[in-house]
This record gives structure tokens, sequence and C-alpha cells, in this order.
């Protein structure tokens, strides 16, 4: 997740508390909480981006212990631990969550505003209804759509005439859908 994607987040992060509290000044007694479940460990790269959150909120008058509160949820690299850790943060009823794991959190509610990161195809994960018009209490940003594949294997050939072999590696959670002839 680069530093683009994470500003992205955040704006669509602070959008959606906005929204949730209205769309003018907070009172002074409520406190914004935004919920955030990653599925990665909690490496020092991890706490370095979740600081730029933090900072990147403060910058928009988001100051947690005053006017926010963020509650992390890591799955330590274990995605089985995803719907466990899902439900414990939508238990706590936070007012938006951030995460790059939206399939988990799709399970556990239909209410509380859920922002993703970088999700593989979300239209044909069935997270949103397209694009331009999410739909349900998804929204966030996609990575680059799988139709793209070919492109980058024909540049990745063009670059590296003599590589024979290449291995792909992806996150299995991620449902493709396939239809009779083997086609996305």
């Amino acid at each position: 997740m680069n530093r683009l994607s994470v500003v992205g987040a955040l704006a669509l992060a602070f959008l959606a508390v906005a929204v949730q509290h209205g769309a003018g000044a907070q009172p002074a007694d409520k406190v914004a909480r935004v919920g955030v479940l990653w599925p990665g460990e909690l490496s020092p790269a991890a706490r370095q981006l979740f600081e730029r959150f933090r900072e990147a909120l403060r910058g928009l008058g988001w100051v947690e212990g005053r006017n926010l509160a963020l509650d992390y949820r890591a799955a330590e690299g274990r995605s089985e631990r995803l719907p466990e850790l899902a439900a414990a943060l939508v238990e706590t009823q936070p007012d938006v969550i951030l995460t790059t794991a939206p399939q988990a959190l799709q399970r556990a509610t239909a209410t509380i505003p859920i922002v993703f990161v970088a999700a593989a195809e979300p239209v044909r994960n069935g997270l949103v209804h397209s694009l331009s018009r999410p739909g349900g209490n998804l929204t966030g940003s996609a990575d680059m759509p799988l139709e793209l594949n070919a492109k980058r294997l024909e540049v990745l050939k063009d670059a590296f005439p003599r590589v024979r072999r290449i291995a792909v590696v992806w996150n299995p959670t991620n449902v493709l859908v396939y239809d009779a002839a083997g086609e996305l």
C-alpha cells in the first residue's frame, strides 16, 4: 500500500465519518471512533504506516484522545482470524472501519461504513455494485483490474525476453468468478 492509497483512504474515511455525523462541525464532546482491520503483522513498516495515518488525520483536525479514538485489530498474517477480528471490531460499533480485508467485514456488518484500500476486483468479488456507485456500506480504492494481467505479462516479456518462468503470488481469499469456459 503506497502513500497515495493511504491518503485516498484517509479522505474516504474522513468523509464517511463526516457524513455519519452531519456535514457541520462535530460537537466538542463527540469522539469519532475509527476501527482498523489489518490482515498483516504489526511490523515496523505497518506501525510506520499507522503513524502516517494518525498524522494525516491530525492534519484534518482529528486528534486521537481529543475527538478521535482509533481501534486497531491485526490478524498477524493469519487470514483465518479475520472473521473473528472483524466481528469483534463490529461489536465496538465504530463510526467507520478502514481495512485491506473487506470480505471479512462485509460478512460482519451491513450498516457500518467500510473503507477498503487496494481491493482486488471489488465489483467481481461482490464488495460493491460498481466503482462509480458502490452502493451498500463499502467503498474504497481498487487495485488494477485483472484484465490488465495479459498486458502486464506482455510488458514483462518485452523487458526481460530471456525469462522462461514467472511466479504469481496472490491473496487466496479474493474470490474470482469464472464462467463455464474458464473466462473471468
